[in-house]
């Protein structure tokens, strides 16, 4: 069956020849294949500036050395500069999430802002585990720079999906001949159903060039290389923001240059084979200049003609000499075609001599024609004329006076070669040299069998004594491996006689396997591609489909038999498909939905998967929230990934810091709140939980205001020395220092009488975190303070006598 194989390989080689008197330069830019319509970009120059001249008897196109004779040109513009339709192709997977996104927007930013937002259209795309079209093609910059504001960074990546889908929007839309997709990513393809192939395919048929950009250390680089070399464009590889800005800004120019020219031909004959095309321009400002590049024909044998070569076997006895004539047969219609081809044979039985064209396609052609003993070589490079059976050539042959046993040669071709688009088949002739009355062999069955068969030869009536190349000595025989066979026997008259050789071929089995690996991991509600490795004539796979490549949807064993071209069949060993469900993560809220400010709820995505991606961009499998926001989470197990719920947190703000009024003994909170609590000296006071509390005793006060969402906030304390009815405090004096301090501080109490103080430092909610107490027999009291292991902030010091009180800010300040 034919085989077809659509990669176009396109390697690039560019030259110049220089004239004595002037600089001419002519480069290929690019070749597009859109078989069988070949496109050739080119540029020239003169003395280093662009030459905008040129007419078509001024260029010659060669393909493998044959002139091209029918092409068009078309001349670059000097004037002005290109419109463009272009795609604008974004990664937006999790992997851009960070610079990478940043550099992005910034380069698409000033590409946008380069567009003459008239004629010049692009349209924004992007892809994640899907495609989005964020914008149709447009003109209108603003609506682009909005829509590349709007890229996302989160999910898989279906890269060659997304640049398909660029090319689809180019296809269908684009207003402008210059046409183009410029593909970003970041990583690898791990989600499309499209293959690099089929972009090549369309964006060839439609002439768009695709330009590629790799960012960073983690991108696909070589399949982005060959997508961009294989349809005219340039493959950038970027790892900073300015490479970046430099890589969109030279496609930029390109998209615009005037001063590129075209030259287009048909092609023809897909065989496969690599071509060089080659440009020359004969008067190009006072000199000659070419410029060649190569590219692979695409390989389908589907429209080939067939040429069949043949030679006839024959019986000569020892001496004598023939004419033998080599055939050359068109299946079907006639074909016009060059020919490579070598004769071989055993040079101990016979000998060809000669080689006779009187009377043959050959006769009026100069073939190129070797004789050595046992090889004759035969190029013809002039196209032949061949219509139904003819005589290509004629050997003369002479065989040997004594030849050895068994006395036989195969005139055999090697492998043939044709210039044109043909199938070319080949057989040779047995040629026997032996006296007459030889024995006969009987072949019942097939004398070409797969591995593991068998034929039986047995020996025609009227002999006896046999004796078989094998060893055995039976009149019949089973043979199970490829050899040829004889026998000698003696006939009716006692003599001894040797057959003719009967070539057994035994084809082995053909290994067969299935390309992908033993276990194929999949997710519900996908596909998986299985394909044989290798080519073969007949596929038959366990679903009972009998193509080369199939798709299946269902956990199993799947196993292919195959069968090769010589009719063996072979079997895969079985690979095992298991499709898994799209895993369902739950979100555990530890904590409230509703938070104050400054206060913290965790969220936990559950375990048992391999990868978490929230909303936040953290990839752990718990995080802690603090902001009002909605969250959720992306996961993936065996490879499926999975969607959360969204979670809503609410932040309330804390109500303002209180103030307290004192009004005679009554101390009045100065904000309104849900709820109260007073405090004396750090310590609730029972029952006191409205806004004002009547003082009862000396001592720092302060209150605690919860509003109506729980939130709550302290005020500053304040010190009562004096109250009706309880005898005035004795004064004394506190000082601090250094204060601001690091944590080491000297207290000292002045005082007009010796009394005893008692000393206690709390922090801004009211917490004890550090006490002592002075009772020197003195009325100068010191003390050194350590706070090394106390946070940085604003502390409160409280010195009491039995009689008074007194409290002082202390701040810790290490820095």
């Amino acid at each position: 069956m034919p085989h077809v194989r659509s990669i176009l390989i396109i390697i690039g080689i560019a030259c110049c020849t220089l004239s004595a008197f002037s600089q001419p330069e002519l480069t290929i830019e690019s070749v597009t294949v859109n078989w069988p319509t070949i496109y050739v970009d080119f540029r020239q120059y003169c003395n280093g500036e662009p030459s905008y001249h040129g007419e078509k008897s001024d260029y010659s196109v060669f393909e493998n050395g044959r002139p091209v004779k029918e092409f068009t040109l078309s001349m670059s513009n000097p004037h002005g500069r290109n419109e463009f339709s272009v795609s604008l192709v974004f990664d937006a997977s999790a992997s851009m999430q960070g610079d990478h996104r940043d550099w992005t927007k910034s380069a698409a930013h000033n590409f946008i802002n380069n567009m003459d937002g008239v004629g010049d259209e692009a349209a924004i795309v992007w892809f994640h585990s899907s495609v989005n079209v964020e914008l149709s093609l447009t003109s209108n910059k603003m609506s682009l720079h909005n829509a590349v504001d709007a890229l996302p960074a989160a999910g898989a990546t279906a890269m060659w999906n997304g640049a398909y889908e660029g090319i689809q929007q180019i296809v269908s839309g684009a207003s402008n001949n210059v046409r183009a997709v410029i593909v970003l990513s970041d990583g690898a393809d791990n989600s499309s159903t499209r293959t690099v192939q089929e972009l090549v395919a369309l964006a060839n048929q439609h002439r768009v060039k695709v330009y590629t950009i790799g960012l960073g250390t983690g991108a696909d680089l070589p399949n982005l290389d060959a997508l961009a070399s294989n349809t005219g464009g340039v493959f950038f590889h970027c790892t900073t923001v300015s490479e970046l800005h430099s890589a969109y800004m030279d496609i930029f120019d390109r998209l615009i240059s005037t001063d590129i020219s075209t030259i287009t031909y048909q092609s023809n004959c897909t065989d496969g084979r690599e071509r060089v095309i080659e440009v020359m321009h004969n008067d190009l400002c006072g000199g000659d200049a070419n410029a060649a590049w190569r590219y692979r024909a695409p390989f389908d044998t589907t429209g080939f003609s067939r040429i069949d070569i043949s030679v006839l076997g024959d019986t000569l006895p020892p001496g004598t000499s023939t004419t033998i004539p080599v055939t050359a047969q068109s299946a079907g219609a006639p074909v016009e075609s060059g020919l490579i081809f070598e004769i071989s044979y055993n040079k101990a039985i016979a000998n060809i001599y000669s080689v006779q064209l009187d009377g043959t396609l050959l006769e009026n052609i100069s073939p190129v024609i070797q004789l050595e003993p046992g090889l004759i070589s035969v190029t013809i490079e002039d196209y032949l004329w061949i219509q139904g059976l003819d005589t290509l050539l004629k050997l003369r042959l002479q065989a040997d006076i004594s030849p050895p046993p068994p006395g036989e040669t195969m005139i055999s071709f090697d492998e043939v070669y044709s210039s044109s688009c043909n199938i070319t088949s080949y057989n040779g002739g047995l040629f026997v040299v032996n006296n007459l009355s030889a024995p006969g062999i009987v072949v019942h069955g097939a004398t070409e069998f797969c591995d593991g068969d068998s034929v039986t030869l047995e020996v025609s009536d009227g002999f006896t004594d046999y004796r078989w190349s094998t060893g055995d000595t039976a009149k019949s025989i089973t043979v199970y491996s490829s050899q040829n066979v004889w026998v000698e026997a003696r006939n009716s008259s006692g003599q001894l006689r040797v057959s003719s050789s009967v070539p057994i071929t035994v084809y082995p089995i053909p290994q067969v396997s299935i390309a992908q690996p033993d276990t194929v991991i999949a997710c519900n509600g996908d596909s998986v591609a299985l394909s044989a490795e290798g080519d073969f004539s007949e596929y038959l796979w366990s679903t009972g489909e009998g193509s080369k490549s199939i798709k299946v949807d269902q956990s199993g064993e799947y196993v292919l038999q195959a069968r090769s071209a010589n009719g063996c069949w072979g079997e895969s060993s079985p690979v095992r498909v298991v499709f898994h469900p799209a895993p369902a993560p739950s979100i555990v809220v530890t904590g409230d939905v509703a938070i104050c400010y400054g206060d913290t709820t965790y969220l936990d995505a559950g375990a048992g998967y391999d990868e978490y991606v929230w909303s936040t961009g953290e990839q752990t499998r718990q995080i802690s929230v603090t902001a009002g926001a909605e969250y959720w989470v992306v996961v993936r197990r065996f490879g499926c990934e999975g969607v959360s719920d969204t979670v809503v947190i609410t932040t309330y703000p804390k109500p303002e810091k209180p103030q307290i009024v004192r009004t005679g003994d009554t101390l009045q909170c100065t904000i309104d709140g849900a709820a109260f609590q007073w405090f004396i000296d750090g310590i609730e006071i029972p029952g006191e939980i409205s806004q004002t509390t009547v003082i009862q005793d000396h001592g720092r006060y302060a209150v605690r205001v919860v509003d109506e969402n729980g939130c709550t906030s302290l005020s500053d304390p304040v010190v009562v020395t004096s109250v009706d009815g309880i005898p005035e405090t004795l004064a004394f004096d506190v000082s601090i220092s250094p204060n601001p301090g690091p944590g080491t501080f000297l207290l000292r109490v002045q005082s007009g009488s010796v009394q005893t103080y008692s000393v206690i430092i709390h922090d801004a909610s009211g917490k004890t975190v550090h006490n002592l107490q002075l009772s020197d027999n003195s009325v100068s009291q010191t003390a050194t303070i350590q706070l090394g292991d106390v946070p940085e902030g604003v502390y409160f010091l409280s010195v009491s006598s039995p009689t008074s009180q007194q409290t002082k800010k202390l701040i810790v300040l290490r820095k």
